[in-house]
C-alpha cells in the first residue's frame, strides 16, 4: 500500500493567513476567519493545523462541530464547543457573570443548567438575550489570554447556532477571541451568507478559500515512493482533491473514483493555555 504524506502540503499561503491571523489577536485586534471549500478539500485539516499553532502560542482553543444528526439542537456547535470546558473551568469565573447571564446561559449550556433560574426559558424573539450571554461568556473566558473559538462544519448547523454566529459577526466580543468557521460554501444557510457578505463589505472577516492541490504539492503528498507517470493519473483523477487523492492511493485501484465523506473527520481536541506571556501577565 503507498504511504502518504501525513503532513500538511501546498497550503503556504492559507498557513501564512492564519499566522498573521493569530498574531493579530495576540496583539488585540481579531477579525473572524472563514475556511470554506467542498467535501475533502482539507477544511478540517486546516483547522486542526490552526488549532496546534495556536496552541503553540498560549491560546486557549476550543473546538467544536456541527452535525447533520444534531440539526435540530438549539445551539449544538457552540454547546459542542464550549460546554465541556465550561464543566471543568473554575467555579468562580461563571460565578462572576451576572446573575442575568447566567440565567440565559444555562439555557444554552447543559453543563450550567442548575444556574436556571424560575423565569421563562428563552425562545425564538428572546434570543437575543442568549446572544448577549454568550459574547460575554466568550469575553470572560478570554480574560486570562486568548480565546480561539473553532467551529467546523457550521453549513450543518442548526438555526439557533446560525443566529448567535451572525450576532456575533455583528457585534463580536469586546475581547481578543477569534471566531473560526468552516463550511461548504454551496451548503450554508442563507442567513449566514448574508451576515457573512455583510461582514465582507465592511472589511471586517478574512476568507480563505480552499482549492484543488497543485500538480507538485499532490506529488509531495504522495511521496517519492509514487512514480511520476502513477501520480499524475492519481492526480486527474482526484482533481487535486487531496482526501480523495490520498483514498486512490491507498486503494491501488486509480480506476474507481474514491467515495466522497461527509466531510473530514473532527480532529480538533480542547486545549488551554496562556497567549503572549507579558499581555497575559500584564492582566
Amino acid at each position: 500500500m503507498i504511504e502518504v504524506a501525513d503532513h500538511l502540503v501546498g497550503r503556504a499561503a492559507e498557513l501564512g493567513a492564519i499566522d498573521r491571523a493569530l498574531g493579530e489577536l495576540c496583539d488585540g485586534r481579531t477579525v473572524p476567519l472563514v475556511i470554506q471549500g467542498e467535501p475533502g478539500i482539507g477544511k478540517t485539516r486546516l483547522l486542526a493545523e490552526l488549532a496546534e499553532r495556536a496552541d503553540a502560542r498560549g491560546c486557549t482553543v476550543l473546538g467544536g462541530s456541527a452535525s447533520e444528526l444534531e440539526r435540530d439542537l438549539p445551539f449544538w456547535v457552540f454547546v459542542d464547543a464550549l460546554d465541556e470546558y465550561l464543566a471543568g473551568v473554575d467555579p468562580q469565573l461563571v460565578a462572576s457573570l451576572p446573575v442575568e447571564v447566567r440565567s440565559e446561559l444555562a439555557h444554552v449550556m447543559p453543563s450550567l443548567a442548575d444556574l436556571a433560574s424560575d423565569g421563562v426559558p428563552v425562545v425564538q424573539d428572546e434570543r437575543y438575550r442568549a446572544h448577549r450571554a454568550v459574547r460575554e461568556l466568550l469575553a470572560r473566558l478570554a480574560v486570562r489570554g486568548p480565546l480561539v473559538l473553532v467551529l467546523d462544519d457550521v453549513h450543518w448547523a442548526d438555526a439557533a447556532s446560525v443566529e448567535l454566529l451572525t450576532a456575533l459577526l455583528r457585534s463580536p466580543p469586546d475581547a481578543a477571541v477569534l471566531v473560526v468557521m468552516a463550511a461548504r460554501p454551496r451548503q450554508r444557510p442563507e442567513r449566514l451568507v448574508r451576515a457573512l457578505e455583510r461582514a465582507d463589505r465592511h472589511g471586517e472577516i478574512t476568507h480563505l478559500a480552499l482549492s484543488g492541490l497543485a500538480r507538485e504539492a499532490a506529488g509531495e503528498l504522495l511521496g517519492h515512493g509514487v512514480a511520476r507517470a502513477r501520480a499524475d493519473a492519481l492526480y486527474e483523477e482526484a482533481g487535486g482533491n487531496p482526501f480523495y487523492l490520498q483514498q486512490l492511493a491507498r486503494s491501488h485501484r486509480p480506476e474507481t473514483a474514491a467515495r466522497r465523506p461527509a466531510d473530514e473527520r473532527p480532529v480538533l481536541a480542547i486545549t488551554t493555555g496562556l497567549c503572549c506571556a507579558t499581555r497575559a501577565s500584564a492582566s
